[in-house]
Parts: C-alpha cells; sequence; structure tokens
C-alpha cells in the first residue's frame, strides 16, 4: 500500500491538488513501473499523433500547440515567439528588396530611356548590343536547368537501380571543370584588366573542380544509387505519371518566376549602364543588384527544395497527407500551391535559410578542404586544421538543407528543424555519410556548368557584337545561369535530404533499401 503523510492539520493532505501545489511522490510496487528506459529516443520530425498537417488548413494543428504551449512543463513559449519574429522580419525585409530594385529599376529606365535620353543616356551606349546577349543566355539558362534535372529524372523509369544514372553524374563532374576553363578563356580573349583577374579565379577554381571531380570519382556509384532509391522511393507508384507531370509543372513555373526575376535584374543592369549617374551610386546599385539576386534565387531554391522534401518524407513515411489533400485538389493544383502560394511562416523562415544556409556551407566547405590539405602532417600552415574543423563541425547545427525537411514537414523554424536533424544523425552515427555525401556537389558542378555555359553564350555575342559590354555581359550570364541551375537541381537534393532524415527517424521502416547501411559499413571498415 502507498502511504500518505498528513501534516498536524488534517485539512492540509499532500494529495490535495487545491491551489496548484506540487503533491508529494507516491511510491507504488510495480515492478513494471521501475524499469528505466536509459537508451536514447531518436526524435521524431512529426508528432507520433494523429494530427495531420496540410499545406491548406492547419488549424488543428495550431489548436493543439497552442493547448499544448499552457501545459506545465513548456518552456518553449519565448523561443518560439523569437523564432516567429525572425521569420516575419526576414519576410518583411526580403519583400522590401524587392520592391526597392524594382522601383528603381523602373524609374532608373524612365529617366534614362524616355525622359530627353540625350542627354540622361551615355552616347556609347548601345541597347541592342547589351539586351539580346543577356536576355538569350537568361532564356538559355531555365531552359538548361530544366534539362539538367530531367537528366537525372529520364534514368528513373525502371523501379531498380540502374548504372545509366551514373552518366549525368559523371558529366557533371567532367563538364564543370571543362566549362569554367572555357570561360576563363573567353575572359581572356576580352582583354581588360577586370577580365584577367577574373580569368585567374577561374583557372584556379578549374583546377581545384578538376582534382575534386578525381578525389571524388569513386563515391559517384554511391552517389547514383542513393538518388535513385531516393527518387523512387519518393514516388507513389498508383500515381506516378500524374505525379511526374506535376513536378516537371511545378519546376517549370519556378522556373518561370525565376526568369521573370532575372529579366528585371538583366533591365536594371542595363538601365545603370546607359545613364549618366556617378561612380559611386552606380557601383553601389550593382552591389545591391547582385545581393538581390543572390537572396532571391536561394529563396525560390528553398521554397522548391522545402515542398519536394515535404513530399519525399511524407511518402517515406507513409503519411496520409498527400491523400487527404489530393482528395480535395487535384495531382498538378497541389504541386503548384505548395511553390506558389506557401504560408508567411514558410516564406520567413525560408528567407532566414537562403542566408544562412550557403553561408555556413561556405564555411563548413573551407574547414573541410583545410582538412583534407592538412591531412596528418604537422607543418605550421596546417596548424589550424583541427580548429578549422571543429569550427565547420559545430556551426553546421544551425544550419543546413536537412533543416529544410523538419520545416516542410511540421512546419519547424528553420534554425530548430537544422539542429534536431544534425542531432538525429549523430545519434545514428550518420554524420561520416553525410560528410560523404556528393549530392551538394553534384548540383553545384551543374550549377557551375550552366553558369559557364551562359557565360560562354552571353560573352561570345557580345565580345563579336561590342568588346566593352562583353566581361559584364559574361560574368551577369554566368551568376544568372548558375542560379538557375541550382533551383532545377533542387528537387533530387531534397528528395535525398529527405530520404536521410526519414532513415535517421526509423531505420526500420520497409520502404528502405540496403543503400545507407551498406555504406554506413563500407565507412566503417575504412576506417580499420
Amino acid at each position: 500500500m502507498a502511504r500518505i503523510k498528513h501534516d498536524h492539520d488534517d485539512s492540509r493532505c499532500t494529495t490535495t491538488t487545491t491551489h496548484h501545489q506540487v503533491p508529494m511522490p507516491i511510491q507504488i510496487d510495480h515492478p513494471a513501473d521501475s524499469v528505466i528506459d536509459d537508451q536514447p529516443k531518436i526524435p521524431r520530425i512529426r508528432s507520433s499523433s494523429n494530427t495531420k498537417i496540410s499545406p491548406i488548413n492547419n488549424k488543428e494543428h495550431e489548436e493543439v500547440v497552442m493547448n499544448n504551449n499552457h501545459q506545465p512543463g513548456h518552456h518553449h513559449d519565448h523561443d518560439e515567439r523569437i523564432m516567429i519574429n525572425g521569420s516575419d522580419l526576414f519576410l518583411v525585409l526580403f519583400i522590401t528588396q524587392i520592391l526597392a530594385i524594382t522601383v528603381l529599376t523602373i524609374s532608373l529606365t524612365i529617366y534614362t530611356f524616355m525622359i530627353s535620353p540625350s542627354h540622361h543616356r551615355r552616347p556609347s551606349f548601345h541597347p541592342l548590343h547589351f539586351y539580346p546577349p543577356l536576355l538569350t543566355s537568361s532564356a538559355f539558362s531555365s531552359l538548361f536547368a530544366f534539362a539538367a534535372q530531367s537528366s537525372l529524372s529520364s534514368r528513373l523509369s525502371t523501379l531498380s537501380y540502374s548504372s545509366k544514372l551514373r552518366r549525368p553524374i559523371v558529366a557533371a563532374f567532367f563538364l564543370a571543370p571543362l566549362s569554367l576553363l572555357s570561360f576563363a578563356i573567353l575572359l581572356l580573349a576580352i582583354g581588360s584588366a577586370a577580365s584577367f583577374a577574373v580569368a585567374a579565379l577561374a583557372i584556379v577554381a578549374s583546377s581545384i573542380l578538376a582534382l575534386y571531380s578525381c578525389w571524388a570519382a569513386p563515391r559517384v556509384p554511391h552517389a547514383a544509387k542513393l538518388i535513385s532509391s531516393s527518387a523512387l522511393s519518393s514516388t507513389d507508384e498508383s500515381n506516378s505519371t500524374r505525379r511526374a507531370s506535376s513536378t516537371k509543372l511545378a519546376l517549370s513555373v519556378a522556373l518561370l518566376v525565376a526568369t521573370a526575376h532575372s529579366l528585371l535584374i538583366v533591365c536594371a543592369i542595363a538601365a545603370a549602364t546607359a545613364s549618366r549617374i556617378g561612380v559611386q551610386f552606380r557601383t553601389s546599385f550593382f552591389l545591391a543588384i547582385l545581393l538581390s539576386l543572390a537572396w532571391t534565387m536561394h529563396v525560390l531554391r528553398g521554397l522548391v527544395h522545402v515542398h519536394f522534401a515535404g513530399i519525399a518524407f511524407n511518402c517515406f513515411t507513409n503519411n496520409s497527407q498527400n491523400t487527404t489533400v489530393s482528395a480535395r485538389w487535384s495531382w498538378w493544383s497541389t504541386e503548384l500551391l505548395g511553390v506558389l502560394c506557401p504560408s508567411r511562416a514558410c516564406v520567413g523562415s525560408v528567407c532566414i535559410g537562403a542566408v544562412v544556409e550557403p553561408a555556413i556551407g561556405a564555411v563548413r566547405g573551407a574547414a573541410r578542404a583545410v582538412g583534407v590539405v592538412g591531412g596528418e602532417r604537422d607543418e605550421f600552415m596546417f596548424s589550424c586544421e583541427s580548429w578549422c574543423s571543429g569550427v565547420g563541425r559545430e556551426v553546421v547545427r544551425y544550419g543546413n538543407r536537412w533543416g529544410y525537411v523538419g520545416f516542410g514537414v511540421s512546419n519547424k523554424g528553420f534554425v530548430g528543424a537544422s539542429m534536431e536533424a544534425w542531432g538525429m544523425f549523430e545519434m545514428r552515427g550518420m554524420v561520416r555519410l553525410i560528410d560523404k555525401d556528393l549530392t551538394g556537389a553534384i548540383c553545384f558542378m551543374w550549377g557551375v556548368t550552366g553558369g559557364s555555359l551562359c557565360a560562354l553564350l552571353g560573352g561570345s555575342w557580345a565580345l563579336a557584337v561590342d568588346r566593352s559590354y562583353a566581361f559584364a555581359v559574361a560574368v551577369y550570364a554566368f551568376l544568372i545561369g548558375y542560379f538557375m541551375a541550382r533551383i532545377g537541381m533542387a528537387r533530387p537534393q531534397a528528395c535525398v535530404s529527405a530520404y536521410h532524415v526519414a532513415y535517421a527517424e526509423d531505420s526500420n521502416n520497409p520502404r528502405f533499401d540496403s543503400t545507407i547501411p551498406e555504406r554506413m559499413q563500407e565507412l566503417q571498415r575504412s576506417q580499420v
């Protein structure tokens, strides 16, 4: 029997719950309850409850969160408010910069070309020498982005792993250094001081990419098998045809939006180049244009990544969210709603991720490069290798592309979802597997290839027509082509990210094959 202690006053019993008094612990002799599970539990991306969260109606989820936040023991109200305020702040900044660039572009274009153009426009500027090469390369970049993504998707026509998927991966590692070297040769042919400096950087980068391609060649078979397994496992067999059509339509719309923004950037660049504004204002305007282009393209890529990562994760975990949504909407409208009509919190968190994830990725990449070059040697120039590696391992917790999965599924904050996903990788012992993943490198190689080809197209045209515009056209075309190719490759990268996170959450899921376990065994044997 459990013993209950009373005070001298019989009305003050420790078992009473009035006035929110904390009761004394009651010891009950139950052997089954005395067993304590000391094993660490893997956190869940999606709660185990039956609450369904859809991009159309998530009122039930909001009510559950509000009820849980008022229960004792929930102390995350302050953190959630900070995350929401941060998302709203970044969303306001993102919309403000788009509106500012749009207004400045329209005003500067009217000021330069319509209101007394003989006084406000430089006589050396010829629109027909500037617009056609850059606009053509921008249009070509969208076609290349769609073709690069289709080169991977078209190989997944069977439900078994095919070695044909290695061909586009090998092509990416071969074409990236070669096309970048060709871009450097074009810059040398232009002959200006700025083109020589950029050409030197392009030659060094091409050499690094070539060496990396040779170093990463043994991991290509696993990368091909992983992309194939993740894409096939995230496909609903009963609706595979409609799913493929809706996926192409959603990507096409995302690329059209990116193309429209790139055209706005082209008009802004042309107006600033043609006007007789001061050098300081022109330089500041060009810098603002490039920052706006980079941020907007990263946000579009993040939205595509979040959308397809959420769909893939639901397929991996056999979640019925897609079925519930498809009962109300058709497949193609579901895809378009996910990309074109995201929630305010989604866009705000993606805006945060578009800033944090590339910066942390660059720091982590530099740390890994120092570690690879330093190795086990003790030279003074490699003395900071351990420090750089520690910094790279620590900062990746707070912002990584796997955080888009948790955010796309349960609408979590980007930083919180990134930390949760990385924590699951550490508990499963998958950190080295993640470090050896080539999916991000493959997407980067396709981005460099797309940017270099666009630069060759636009720069060669401008060089043949007017040499004075060749360098600017080539550089801007490279940036636009790179970002467009990264948007096109967001879907396979999202599928692989969802595959990793879903496996880390539940490795016994029957939808997973032996791709990850075999790779982890190979990595363990290589350490011995």
